[in-house]
């Protein structure tokens, strides 16, 4: 597998943005930040050529993440997978003394790993395990041409382990369409709040840091890995047992399945029964024996949009094992 370029940051902007930013009128704070933000994310990202990377690096970082993910050692195929995909970025963004530094991301055309680490000034302590940002707008990862994409599962705040009590790492999840066509992706976090729990069991939100951190990105020059592992329709049934009166039956085609290194799509087919929007966990099984999970994230009668649980490298594949016990073997 040759080695993949997965993220660029783009090193300029465009003209009318710029000039778009320097007319407003420093009267109006919206206008004073927005000059603002623009001016700091040219200079980032212009800097990103000369600035070195951290010591660990994004495949070391995302290779520990996956390890506890699953609770299990990767394959060589898993990890090599990460070492040619990974892409280190180092594109940061200071407003009112909060760094938010876009590290690296993982993708694999349809889900998209990405790894942000936010530091306050000195002296500030960030704790990870009591630590939820919120931010006050939502859509923020937008592509230019308009399409969106979705936050899925979770977004994970987590100790950055450099020991510092300022720095935190945020690791964000995101499913779409169409991550590898070379259209560019804008990603904001603006104002950013914190959920702090109190001892009554109610909580409180606080103002953490106020501004708007903007990346811009491509994602270009994916693999662009998937196999097909239908051939021909088949049936599937399944009964679930929703308490001791009550059963659901499910039965209707499955007609494909494309397998992908980090996500998978199910294409389905009603027949007499129910059509479930997402299927429980799926298996994934490899030749050496060893499993990596797969869960619908999203769907509808017609699709279920699959996340993995970790990376994983195709050629390594023996079989997918669906809850009712049907086995899909590699084509």
């Amino acid at each position: 597998m040759t080695p993949e370029k997965l993220l660029e940051a783009m090193t300029d902007l465009e003209d009318y943005d710029i000039m778009t930013a320097k007319k407003q009128t420093p009267r109006r704070r919206a206008g004073t930040r927005k000059f603002v933000v623009l001016v700091a994310a040219v200079v980032a990202m212009m800097a990103m050529t000369v600035t070195a990377f951290a010591a660990v690096s994004g495949a070391a970082w995302f290779k520990d993440f996956f390890r506890q993910e699953t609770a299990e050692q990767l394959t060589q195929g898993q990890l090599t997978y990460i070492d040619d995909n990974t892409k280190d970025i180092g594109q940061s963004v200071t407003q009112n003394g909060y760094t938010m530094t876009l590290e690296s991301a993982l993708s694999d055309g349809y889900v998209a790993y990405i790894k942000l680490k936010f530091e306050g000034p000195e002296g500030t302590v960030l704790d990870a395990d009591q630590y939820f940002p919120t931010y006050k707008k939502r859509n923020f990862l937008y592509a230019t041409d308009g399409r969106t994409v979705s936050l899925v599962g979770r977004w994970d705040m987590m100790d950055d382990g450099d020991a510092q009590d300022n720095a935190v790492s945020i690791l964000f999840t995101w499913a779409g369409s169409g991550f590898g066509d070379d259209v560019a992706w804008k990603l904001e976090l603006e104002d950013i709040y914190a959920v702090y729990d109190r001892e009554d069991g109610s909580s409180e939100e606080k103002m953490v840091a106020e501004g708007l951190w903007s990346f811009d990105l491509i994602f270009s020059d994916l693999s662009g890995e998937e196999v097909e592992f239908v051939s021909e329709p088949f049936a599937y049934h399944e009964e679930v047992q929703l308490s001791e009166t009550e059963t659901y039956y499910f039965d209707f085609q499955i007609t494909s399945l494309k397998l992908r290194p980090l996500s998978a799509v199910i294409y389905k087919r009603r027949l007499d029964g129910n059509v479930p929007e997402l299927f429980s966990e799926m298996i994934v099984v490899m030749k050496d024996g060893s499993t990596v999970s797969m869960h619908g994230h999203t769907g509808s009668e017609e699709i279920t949009e699959c996340i993995l649980d970790a990376p994983i490298d195709l050629d390594e594949v023996d079989y997918i094992l669906f809850p009712n016990g049907t086995t899909i073997p590699m084509p």
